[in-house]
């Protein structure tokens, strides 16, 4: 749908680091749970239009899209909602707001490194405007877009279509 520029990458890289420091902060709740109340839903919230405002096809539209779509709905549906839920967790101070960061900047760490392995995308490399695949790539959008490989894919089907 479009080319999102290079710096919505470097933006995406900070984002996702508070995603991740949000998703952990829910899990030792301190300041900053008590400061944001939903912090799962903050950090989803966060790593979804991340990842929208770094990626411009139309797969990654639908696929974050509607992650921040329910994200947003869940947030509003809690405001409205008659259930008190689970009883309170005892929230603590400062050094749980601590272990949470270190807990999500050891998890975001980890996530740079995997992303790769696990999802097939270089995140480093791409943010810092040297993906490898990147020249690859436009070349075959350019091929694809001019109709260059089209002559030979005739000659294919229509020698097919003889035999």
């Amino acid at each position: 749908l479009w080319y999102p520029p290079a710096w919505t990458r470097h933006l995406a890289l900070q984002l996702n680091w508070f995603a991740t420091i949000c998703v952990a902060s829910a899990y030792f709740p301190g300041n900053i749970k008590r400061a944001l109340r939903h912090p799962m839903l903050v950090g989803v919230k966060l790593w979804a239009f991340a990842h929208l405002i770094s990626n411009g096809d139309l797969g990654s539209v639908i696929l974050f899209g509607a992650i921040l779509a329910w994200a947003v709905f869940d947030r509003i549906t809690l405001k409205r909602r008659t259930d008190p839920g689970a009883p309170p967790i005892p929230q603590g101070g400062w050094p749980r707001d601590a272990i949470a960061l270190v807990v999500g900047t050891v998890l975001y760490l980890a996530m740079l490194w995997l992303h790769p392995i696990v999802i097939g995308v270089p995140v480093v490399f791409s943010a810092l405007g040297a993906a490898p695949s990147s020249g690859r790539r436009k070349t075959a959008l350019r091929s694809i877009a001019s109709g260059a490989g089209r002559p030979q894919v005739e000659r294919r089907c229509h020698s097919l279509l003889q035999t």
